[in-house]
């Protein structure tokens, strides 16, 4: 006697479709920018954008500010929130930080002392953003403060505990005396 092949099952539909969803992949939503209308920039409508306040501190001694605004969505993304205010070091900076990292070297003295500003395309998550050399007049939806590496700061708290101990009011220690003998 022989043995009769096993037939296959033939799949439902509703399993076909299961499948080539699955072979897809997840939907994914990019959010968008919003775009120009009648000749108005999306970055200067208030409703569309967040403002980013940076304070960069290139040695220990000196806060230079920009300010950045941004689309929501970069806001969002960067992981920023209403008042929200993140302190780093510049070697180890975070997401945010990171992302709006080439805003740091924009300006030069000129541009600081004339109140410069730039409209920029950054990579990644932040796209296009509004670059100011000055700071804010009103209070920033978030505030990142960039200070230097840690070697940096304590090379400089060193220096300066020298120079203190160099000019403080104190008299100088009296040198040691060792009973020597002549002859």
């Amino acid at each position: 006697m022989v043995k009769s092949k096993r037939k296959k099952r033939k799949p439902s539909a509703e399993w076909k479709k299961l499948r080539q969803q699955h072979m897809k992949g997840p939907k994914r939503v990019n959010i968008r920018d919003p775009r120009q209308k009648k000749g108005v920039d999306p970055l200067l409508v208030p409703a569309n954008t967040k403002k980013i306040q940076i304070w960069y501190s290139k040695t220990c001694r000196d806060k230079v500010p920009i300010s950045v605004v941004v689309f929501n969505r970069a806001f969002e993304q960067m992981g920023l929130y209403k008042g929200k205010s993140i302190s780093m070091h510049r070697d180890r900076l975070k997401s945010s930080g990171r992302a709006l990292e080439k805003t740091l070297d924009l300006f030069n003295h000129n541009n600081r002392l004339e109140g410069a500003w730039f409209k920029k395309r950054l990579e990644g998550i932040v796209g296009r953003c509004l670059v100011f050399s000055q700071a804010f007049e009103c209070v920033p939806d978030a505030t990142l403060h960039i200070r230097p590496t840690r070697e940096e700061e304590e090379r400089d708290r060193k220096t300066s505990d020298h120079i203190d101990a160099l000019f403080s009011q104190n008299p100088p220690k009296p040198a040691r005396t060792v009973a020597v003998e002549y002859m």
